[in-house]
């Protein structure tokens, strides 16, 4: 198996690509840190919303999310599972914690207006797609798998 170069740079670290002319001279390109200088993301084609941005906000969302899910594992490897399922009883049934979210959130609203309109188009992508009876039959096989799994695990039974 051949070893991949990788980019030297500290913070980026993606595989290169080598390309030898009819010479013989060998040059190196890191195609990620050439997007960046070209003021595009590393990882789509959207343009970056500054100078020092390595992506793009929807990507560098992506990233912290593939980057926390090991990192949680690592932290509950055993007890995972019921960690998580502590915190969502927490905020499901906690009054104090629901409405300081709330207040929060409140404030965050008001200081970000344009989220305001993403939130709407999400409503209406969501108000279709739950039309859709295809959408509709995934989420009725999800929740019976869901609901099977549980009680399994009530019974003590393997799933």
């Amino acid at each position: 198996m051949a070893d991949v170069i990788r980019c030297s740079r500290r913070y980026c670290g993606e595989p290169c690509r080598v390309d030898v002319d009819r010479v013989g001279r060998v040059t190196v390109t890191c195609e990620a840190c050439e997007r960046n200088r070209r003021g595009r993301c590393r990882d789509c084609p959207a343009r970056l919303p500054d100078a020092r941005s390595m992506r793009c906000r929807a990507c560098a969302k992506r990233r912290r999310a593939a980057l926390a899910l090991p990192r949680d594992r690592a932290r509950y490897p055993k007890r995972r599972r019921q960690v998580m399922a502590r915190m969502a009883e927490r905020r499901r049934t906690d009054a104090a914690y629901r409405e300081h979210k709330r207040q929060y959130m409140a404030l965050w609203r008001e200081r970000n207006p344009r989220d305001d309109q993403h939130r709407a188009y999400g409503r209406v992508y969501m108000a279709l797609r739950r039309q859709d009876p295809a959408y509709r039959d995934r989420q009725n096989a999800r929740k019976r798998q869901l609901r099977a799994e549980r009680k399994a695990v009530q019974h003590g039974v393997a799933a």
